[in-house]
């Protein structure tokens, strides 16, 4: 992962994430954001316009991401995503976990 910008604070947890999750910083990824959550306690939306790759791994850590906030009533969205991440989280009906916006 070559950055997670957390953007807006107010409402919602909105992070901007860039570069590529996988199997090498995964865990950074999920710690990064339940250090950001546990700050805030919000619903995270994360902005994936400059993500460039995910492995399962990552698709793995959104949902433990997910589960997180679940315990507490919030919710995860995803939004922005290119055409081929938005195919991976569909294609592992992820789609039906949680929110993906276009």
């Amino acid at each position: 992962m070559k950055e997670l910008l957390l953007i807006d604070k107010e409402q919602n947890l909105i992070i901007k994430l860039s570069g590529e999750i996988d199997v090498v910083n995964a865990d950074e990824f999920y710690k990064e954001t339940e250090k950001l959550y546990l700050q805030n306690n919000k619903d995270i939306i994360f902005d994936l316009s400059s993500l460039k790759f995910l492995d399962s791994t990552a698709l793995g850590t959104f949902v433990k991401i997910n589960n997180l906030l679940k315990q507490n009533g919030k919710t995860l969205t995803v939004k922005n995503a290119r055409e081929q991440i938005k195919r991976l989280f569909k294609i592992c009906s992820l789609d039906n976990v949680f929110q993906i916006e276009a």
